[in-house]
């Protein structure tokens, strides 16, 4: 999907003051619904990396993936 494909399937909503608030899309096409879990699926990736390098603080060391593969 391009951004121009998405755009036609794309509304601004607007408050009293005509300053844009909002972003709707129509989920009916396929693409764009398809294209907004794809968003929320990256969106959810990014906060589980931030609540682990939240988690881990600044002191904590890294273990290679294919290390802690091993012990599991």
């Amino acid at each position: 999907m391009t951004v121009e494909t998405l755009r036609k399937y794309q509304t601004y909503l607007y408050d009293e003051n005509g300053k844009p608030v909002m972003v709707q899309l129509d989920l009916r096409n396929r693409q764009v619904r398809k294209l907004y879990e794809q968003i929320m699926d990256k969106f959810e990736d990014l906060l589980d990396i931030q609540e682990a390098e939240r988690r881990l603080g600044d002191n904590s060391e890294m273990i290679p993936w294919e290390e802690a593969k091993k012990s599991l």
